[in-house]
């Protein structure tokens, strides 16, 4: 029978919560608990600004403003629509439009496109992209991706757009499920078609 060693033990203890082992792929350090996540949903509707691949480059990260009312999350964020609006469809001035946003894509948790929906809201398709901290609530929420303006949608592990990625392709309108990326998007950036 073997002395067990209280100075190994202890530091065994110390250092044991923070590996993580994966299958399939690399190590991933352990995420520490995150009371955002655990607490009731910031609002049903949320909207962030697209940053351009120059804003990703310094490193500046999505800011996200959430509501209950579609129409009201919208009004934040500066998109003109009338108040009898949804999500499928949008009125301008009593009249309905295909697509009268501004969104490149919106990102859904959970699966099938039908919940709490993150708006990621721009016009271009250039590489541009959003980023979460580890701490903020859309931090690795994000199953389902629908497709609007961008083709490409590139999904990663990493808020750096680093790690694992999970690519998705598709027409405006087009829902994707997510596959090994489910709830572990931290960064995503949007491409034209030919990516």
């Amino acid at each position: 029978m073997h002395a067990r060693n209280p100075v190994r033990a202890a530091a065994l203890a110390a250092v044991a919560p923070s590996i993580v082992v994966g299958i399939g792929g690399p190590a991933r350090a352990a995420e520490q608990p995150n009371p955002q996540k655990a607490a009731t949903s910031p609002g049903r509707y949320c909207t962030t600004r697209l940053l351009s691949p120059a804003e990703l480059d310094q490193g500046v990260k999505s800011v996200v403003n959430c509501s209950e009312s579609f129409t009201d999350a919208m009004a934040r964020a500066g998109v003109r629509m009338d108040p009898n609006s949804t999500p499928d469809a949008v009125f301008v001035d009593g009249v309905q439009t295909r697509d009268a946003s501004g969104w490149v894509a919106v990102h859904y948790d959970p699966y099938g496109g039908s919940a709490q929906g993150l708006y990621v809201l721009g016009t271009t398709c250039e590489g541009g992209g959003i980023s979460f901290n580890a701490g903020d609530y859309w931090n690795d929420k994000i199953s389902s991706t629908r497709h609007q303006s961008c083709g490409t949608i590139k999904h990663w592990d990493a808020n750096n757009y680093t790690g694992p990625a999970e690519i998705t392709t598709g027409g405006s309108g087009n829902l994707s499920n997510l596959g090994p990326m489910s709830d572990r998007v931290s960064s995503i950036r949007y491409y034209t078609p030919a990516q």
